[in-house]
């Protein structure tokens, strides 16, 4: 049993279901949160006498009302009601503006700037300054006053900032006045009177909110009801509910309605009694069908809400009409309970048989972008992107590392927490040697920085792994494996079907050929492969919404490679009007020349005289390169930063510290080669595409060695002061757009 809020649309109803599912859940049902509360309360009270139950749920990021009327077993929802984005975090934020605008007055604090979010140093003042509002939010909801003291905020002063509950009050009270109208609506939604209403549950933490008691006392001229834990009343209902099966009759919180061509019809009206069937029976004639639907006809099922506009679509039915029948007739059948929704249509064939068709919610389809650091995986349903997190630490990004543990490959996150214990058998990059031969200029490199023995055999590099040789693709394929099962509960481990993965600008046909059969022998049917600038194009149109006509250039500089791509946009039209890649310049070249600077620097030690960096047979010196390589990371993410002037690098070998401070100007020294050759490239794109740099509408960065404040500054710098889109997520761009392609036919 599984409590959701009122307002959760079927999608997340499933979305829930489907999650729990996953995690080993079986025989799971739903309730909605203030429903469970009130089965709670009877249980509390015992009595069989009738009573209408007004619960008022206000939790952390959502508000719910619901109203029941209870009597002894029987549970019935008279109306239910929800807000999505009303809750504590809301109150919160209101504090946090309060607080920040007071710092951007003291003059002390006027380096602080809030709006850089990719600074560490600001990410970890907003961090204890959201602790602290939240520490302030409880403060104030017993006292009449509170002190938010942040010790240093600056490095040297101390934040004593003293807030009354009345200013609190001020600044949410048009949040919390929301929530009475809500309520007001509730009430008159089950035709009822205030007075009829016999008892008030105040639910969730930010219901102790003494204004807010407040309010909802003076709306009813009653006291809510007091003995029962806010916090814990859902939870304790969910269990009686599994436990007794009491009779619950909750109502759709939702119309459910179909589109047909350009009509609309409402089939399930919002507060219907749960669980209902609903029939329509709809009737077209042969010309209305062949001149508006060439024969076809197909229905999309919607939630919708009362002003009949449509909000969530659900999926579709398509109909193929016998062209014979002068009048087509359609039985459109719904079933709706608080788990789940069926809907189906029933047509008759040239026989007069009748034939149901069910709806199908929409194709799924993956996205993978396999990058050389990184990797994601995403799945588009009902035309909506979700990018699935890794099992182990909830990230997005999955490391592209794998290594060899006795009979088994170690891959993504697990890879790169035992790197250094299996540190002979660890690979990293292998993107780059897909597809390749003897004859590629970059392999002599790739195979002296590579901690695995690589061999090269028929002209083919091969990873030796405990005297057994293994191929680029053979790895790419245990990649590709370890992705695949983040999406198998999504087809109840059935056949994955359509699947489009990305790839670098500059792969050439047999680079491809190699990455989408290495995806089909993981068990993934591979439709359609694209180039990752691309993606993010699509990303980035898909974000944008706009109809308008722009040429955009993407820059996506990621661990291993750079893919500059210029695309006309017009409406639904992808037109590419250049398209340049270079297959070792990324990220982990700026890694190389940090390390290697690190390497020369702890050779002039005498204390490390005897260390060989160069012999890789020997295991306490591969752990020790992979140690700095590690460090050499974590330096390269800081000097990401737009505040790092200068850092340490700090490392233990054999038990003595070899510490040195880096410069940024250092860093952007030791890559400023790298970095203007990026800037060639982009050169060369703008003139392929015969534009001028000002006809440039917008600059999309993509991929995390973006993030760099000098390849920032120097794209800026060549495109004259524009500055680059800032409000997407640059790791995530590419996976976002890559599903999206199944249906852009016109590129």
């Amino acid at each position: 049993m599984i409590g959701v809020p009122a307002h959760f649309n079927n999608l997340q109803r499933d979305a829930t279901i489907k999650a729990a599912e996953k995690a080993g859940f079986e025989e799971i049902e739903l309730i909605n949160e203030p429903t469970a509360a009130a089965i709670a309360y009877g249980d509390i009270i015992k009595s069989n006498k009738e009573r209408n139950v007004l619960i008022f749920d206000l939790g952390v990021r959502t508000f719910d009302v619901s109203i029941v009327k209870i009597k002894g077993n029987e549970y019935n929802v008279l109306a239910s009601l929800g807000e999505g984005n009303l809750g504590g975090e809301n109150f919160n934020q209101r504090l946090m503006k309060y607080v920040m605008g007071k710092i951007k007055k003291d003059n002390r604090f006027k380096d602080i700037n809030f709006e850089d979010k990719n600074n560490d140093k600001m990410k970890k003042i907003l961090n204890k300054l959201i602790k602290k509002i939240e520490e302030l939010k409880i403060t104030l909801s017993c006292e009449d006053n509170g002190i938010l003291f942040y010790e240093y905020l600056n490095g040297n002063d101390d934040l004593d900032l003293e807030i009354t509950r009345s200013k609190y009050e001020e600044l949410c009270m048009d949040l919390w006045k929301k929530c009475l109208i809500k309520v007001d609506e509730a009430v008159k939604k089950a035709k009822l009177k205030k007075e009829k209403i016999d008892e008030i549950i105040l639910v969730g933490g930010s219901s102790r909110t003494p204004k807010i008691k407040e309010m909802v006392k003076n709306y009813f001229n009653k006291e809510p009801f007091q003995n029962i834990n806010s916090d814990e009343i859902v939870a304790y209902g969910l269990i009686l509910q599994t436990s007794k099966k009491l009779n619950i009759h909750d109502i759709s919180t939702k119309a459910i309605g179909i589109k047909i061509g350009s009509k609309m019809y409402n089939i399930i009206p919002q507060g219907e009694i749960l669980p209902i069937s609903k029939n329509k029976i709809l009737k077209f004639n042969k010309d209305f069908i062949k001149n508006n639907m060439n024969d076809n006809l197909t229905i999309k099922v919607y939630e919708i809400s009362n002003n009949m506009s449509f909000n969530e679509y659900l999926g579709e039915i398509p109909i193929k009409f016998d062209n014979d029948s002068k009048e087509n007739e359609i039985k459109i059948k719904i079933h709706l309970n608080n788990n789940s929704i069926e809907v189906s249509a029933i047509i008759k064939d040239k026989n007069n048989n009748e034939i149901e068709i069910k709806m199908t919610q929409g194709e799924q389809i993956i996205g993978i972008d396999i990058g050389t650091s990184y990797s994601s995986i995403s799945i588009m349903k009902n035309d909506k992107i979700e990018i699935l997190e890794d099992n182990l630490k909830g990230d997005k990004r999955i490391p592209s590392i794998i290594c060899f543990k006795k009979d088994k490959f170690l891959i993504g996150t697990l890879a790169k927490n035992n790197m250094i214990t299996y540190c002979e058998s660890v690979i990293f990059g292998n993107k780059r040697l897909i597809g390749i031969d003897s004859s590629n200029k970059n392999l002599e490199d790739y195979i002296k920085n590579s901690y695995i023995k690589i061999n090269t055999e028929k002209n083919k590099p091969k990873y030796i792994i405990n005297n057994e040789k293994k191929s680029p693709k053979d790895i790419h394929i245990e990649i590709f494996k370890y992705l695949k099962q983040f999406v198998e509960p999504y087809y109840n481990n059935n056949e994955i079907k359509k699947t489009i993965i990305t790839v670098p600008n500059y792969f050439n046909e047999i680079q491809k050929n190699e990455t989408k059969e290495a995806a089909e022998n993981a068990g993934f049917k591979v439709i359609k492969i694209i180039e990752e600038s691309i993606a993010a194009a699509i990303g980035y149109e898909n974000i944008i919404k706009s109809k308008k006509e722009r040429i955009i250039l993407i820059f996506d500089l990621g661990g291993g490679n750079l893919n500059i791509s210029i695309v006309q946009l017009n409406d639904n039209e992808f037109n590419v009007l250049s398209s340049l890649g270079e297959e070792n310049l990324g990220g982990e070249n700026f890694n190389q020349r940090l390390f290697d600077y690190v390497i020369k620097e702890i050779n002039k030690d005498n204390r490390f005289k005897h260390f060989n960096f160069n012999n890789k047979e020997d295991k306490k010196i591969i752990r020790a390169l992979l140690n700095i390589k590690k460090e050499i990371e974590n330096l390269k993410i800081k000097f990401s930063s737009e505040s790092e002037e200068e850092e340490k690098f700090k490392i233990d070998l054999e038990n003595n510290d070899f510490e040195i401070e880096i410069k940024r100007n250092k860093y952007e020294e030791l890559c400023m080669d790298l970095w203007e050759k990026c800037l060639k490239i982009l050169d060369e794109a703008v003139k392929k595409a015969k534009l001028e740099k000002n006809k440039i509408d917008e600059i999309i960065l993509v991929g995390g060695s973006t993030r760099i404040p000098k390849i920032k500054q120097m794209i800026k710098n060549y495109f004259n002061g524009k500055e680059p889109l800032q409000n997407i997520n640059a790791e995530e761009i590419v996976v976002f757009g890559t599903p999206l392609a199944f249906n852009k036919n016109n590129i």
